[in-house]
């Protein structure tokens, strides 16, 4: 289940805006008030005069200014912009400012953010303008003429130019252009995929406690459907399952978790599955503790909406306190990103919008906590001690995220919480060693490789590669370890 894009859509219309005079600027007006209606949408102004603007102007262009135009770029992804509509005519930019929203358009590139450009003159047009059209998902423009002269001009391919009427009011051009948007944020809305290497030769020593079972468990089902590692993944999962016995276990959620992936993972052989599903029935009480009670949600969704998912999706739901504390807790803690992850799955496993709604409100909040909300800043975690098995929990969960609404800026989180390992964090010091293929269990100089901190940082990796948000580089088969 991806959540509906309609209202949840934000788009930010970039041209002149009133209290800025001019043709340009009275239309961009009418066209922000009908999408509106339509989506969530903001607006950012092309100033020459140093104006006031009202509210929902988010950003400002000065057009004297040549770092706004990257500044901007940077504002609207720490407002969550999922897609962008410049508005172009060549009184209203002319070749300075072309040359400028090029730039903007680079920055937006770089945040994962597509964009639309609606076309009003091509009777001088700069070369600026062709870079721009060039980049663009869509190109409107209005009427056969412009059809034509933009073909002519060569700056768009005719797959990607739209016509709308010459007339068209704004309303009747909302209307197409919101559809577009929709549709241009499902198929582009995420940063473009971070190449990986993917090394397992970081893990030979065997699992030591209930949860690195638990962890190899979930790293070898996702590892099952990869090329050339399907057997090796395997033997690793059947050592996992030998480890995550049925008993001294109660209330840890782990290996509910590790136990109901193998349950619902098809690539694994139907014996093995049916021990698993054995094991985990055996375990699948609801906790009391909404942690252990996550884990149980997130174990159950790869079997399907059954109704022991239904219950202990609702039990985890009521965990949550109300506004306006949307996180899950009396206290703001790492470990909480679990929780909106479960309801996140199970949402989207028993296409349940509210549950789907609740997550995302308690996910957007917390990123705006741990330095998500600002577009350059790195994450930092609510913790005097940053743990990488932290951070694993929390790219995964933004991964969820993203499955379920596939907005730009829930992929845009997941791939700046991944890049803490890469040494994007308040050490500026890279937590995983590709050399050794190890991770160091926390941040700063007492921390030590563990094979724990190892198993979350694969588990992270694969998570945005089965997203579409990495591509992993040919596999070190070889590396698998397998342990008795």
């Amino acid at each position: 289940m991806t959540v509906r894009l309609g209202m949840s859509v934000r788009l930010c219309v970039v041209g002149p805006y009133p209290p800025r005079s001019g043709r340009l600027a009275g239309y961009v007006a009418d066209l922000v008030r009908a999408l509106a209606r339509r989506l969530d949408t903001v607006v950012c102004a092309l100033d020459r005069h140093g104006l006031d603007y009202p509210d929902d102007v988010v950003a400002i262009i000065r057009e004297s200014d040549r770092a706004d135009y990257r500044r901007a770029g940077l504002v609207l992804a720490e407002y969550a912009v999922d897609a962008v509509l410049l508005q172009y005519d060549d009184d209203a930019v002319g070749d300075r400012g072309a040359a400028g929203l090029t730039e903007f358009v680079d920055e937006l590139g770089r945040q994962g953010i597509p964009y639309l450009i609606g076309l009003h003159s091509l009777a001088d047009p700069p070369a600026a303008l062709a870079a721009l059209a060039r980049g663009a998902a869509r190109t409107l423009v209005y009427g056969d003429e412009a059809r034509e002269a933009a073909l002519a001009l060569r700056l768009v391919d005719r797959g990607r130019l739209s016509r709308l009427a010459a007339d068209a009011s704004p309303a009747v051009a909302a209307g197409r252009i919101a559809g577009l948007v929709r549709t241009i944020v499902r198929r582009d809305g995420r940063p473009a995929p971070a190449t990986v290497e993917l090394t397992l030769s970081g893990l030979d020593t065997g699992p030591a406690s209930m949860e690195e079972y638990a962890r190899q468990a979930v790293v070898s089902a996702r590892l099952l459907g990869r090329p050339g590692l399907r057997e090796k993944a395997t033997l690793w999962a059947g050592t996992a399952l030998h480890g995550l016995e049925p008993v001294n276990v109660a209330g840890d959620g782990w290996p509910l978790y590790g136990l109901g992936v193998l349950a619902g993972q098809p690539e694994l052989p139907e014996a093995l599955r049916r021990q698993a599903r054995a094991r985990r029935n055996a375990l699948a009480r609801t906790p009391a503790d909404p942690y252990a009670g996550a884990f149980l949600v997130l174990g159950l969704v790869g079997s399907g909406p059954g109704r022991a998912l239904v219950s202990a999706a609702r039990r985890l739901g009521r965990a949550g306190r109300a506004e306006p504390w949307p996180g899950f807790g009396d206290r703001l803690e790492p470990a909480s990103v679990r929780l909106p992850q479960a309801l996140l799955a199970a949402g989207r496993s028993l296409e349940d919008e509210g549950m789907v709604a609740r997550g995302l409100a308690s996910l957007d909040w917390y990123a705006a906590r741990v330095g998500l909300g600002a577009a350059d800043a790195p994450l930092r975690l609510p913790s005097p001690v940053e743990r990488a098995v932290d951070v694993g929990a929390t790219v995964e969960a933004f991964v969820e995220a993203y499955r379920a609404t596939g907005r730009a800026h829930h992929a845009r989180w997941a791939r700046r919480a991944f890049d803490w390992f890469a040494g994007a964090n308040r050490d500026g010091v890279p937590v995983y060693d590709a050399g050794s293929a190890a991770c160091r269990h926390v941040l700063g100089v007492a921390g030590e490789p563990t094979r724990v901190a190892t198993l979350a940082y694969l588990s992270a990796l694969l998570a945005l590669a089965d997203a579409g948000l990495a591509v992993l580089a040919p596999t070190d088969a070889d590396g698998l370890g397998v342990a008795a």
